[in-house]
């Protein structure tokens, strides 16, 4: 599977969050301790500028959550 990565959540679980190349609408969680194998594509991508992590994060998990996240990158 080819993905154009937008960035890594770490909590409980780490996650990847990423878009399936070809499917531009929906970004997709993947655990990170599923991930096997990983490689660089020689094609790059155009990161969508609307893209927000921490706006994305609030919205997936809940805002506990993402208190959470912020907690254990020393952020509150």
């Amino acid at each position: 599977r080819s993905v154009e990565p937008y960035g890594v959540l770490f909590g409980m679980r780490g996650y990847l969050i990423a878009r399936e190349i070809g499917n531009s609408s929906k970004h997709r969680h993947y655990r990170l301790d599923r991930i096997l194998r990983a490689s660089l594509l020689q094609n790059s991508f155009v990161r969508d500028p609307e893209f927000d992590l921490g706006r994305h994060a609030a919205r997936a998990f809940g805002i506990r959550a993402l208190c959470d996240l912020l907690r254990d990158l020393g952020g509150i």
